[in-house]
């Protein structure tokens, strides 16, 4: 385990409860407490280390985005295999179990695998499934699930081809992945690049979000492989 990881300890910082509102209703989420001191402990991070920087620990606006896209969809997601990548928090695994799904949330770090489930319990929802692995080496039999997503997700070019090789295994034949993400340079080429690699993809909306001191315009993707059809 890598220096940075170690940090992540849960039982070394104390929670707080963070409210969101997404998909319809208001979720009380717990996080690390003192988010300042959490950060200012990456300070001289090293390159090999940059990839556990806790970005996990904040609730993100195309988190909202994603939640209010599930809440709106209650009826295909229910009793359905769904893959929530890189799930932070877990407010859309959260909001997707609420709603009948039956989500496998992942992440790289224990953390906020451990503080996902948490809020489960504390918004009185059903446990959904919690896995640790680097979506580079995943463990899930392939085409077990009927949907998947992640919100800001693509922040780094170097991400696209995992994921791409993520999606191909696990989507079962006819599957959707949806992915909010907001507008940056660096995941301008995200639609091309899947396109060429024998995805279907569909822009479904742009919004500006804003949550806590946060406020960006966000796009909502929707993707599907070309050359599979629902058995």
């Amino acid at each position: 385990m890598s220096g940075a990881a170690h940090r992540f300890d849960l039982s070394r910082w104390s929670v707080d409860v963070l409210e969101v509102r997404s998909g319809g209703r208001d979720w009380a989420m717990e996080r690390v407490a003192d988010m300042e001191t959490l950060w200012e402990s990456m300070s001289g991070i090293g390159d090999d280390e940059e990839e556990d920087i806790p970005y996990w620990a904040e609730i993100w606006p195309a988190s909202i985005m994603l939640g209010d896209w599930l809440a709106s969809r209650a009826e295909l997601l229910r009793g359905r295999a769904c893959l929530d990548i890189g799930c932070g928090l877990g407010l859309t695994a959260c909001i997707a179990s609420s709603l009948g799904a039956r989500v496998t949330a992942m992440d790289r770090a224990h953390s906020p695998l451990a503080l996902a489930g948490r809020s489960a319990r504390r918004n009185g929802i059903p446990p959904f499934s919690t896995v640790r692995c680097d979506w580079r080496r995943p463990p899930f039999r392939a085409r077990s699930f009927s949907f998947a997503w992640g919100a800001d997700v693509l922040y780094e070019k170097a991400f696209f081809e995992p994921l791409e090789r993520l999606l191909r295994t696990v989507l079962a034949p006819g599957g959707l992945a949806w992915f909010g993400e907001p507008v940056r340079t660096v995941s301008r080429p995200f639609r091309g690049w899947f396109q060429e690699r024998g995805w279907s993809v569909k822009h479904l909306d742009l919004r500006t979000v804003s949550f806590s001191n946060l406020t960006m315009r966000v796009n909502f993707w929707e993707l599907a492989r070309n050359d599979q059809h629902k058995e």
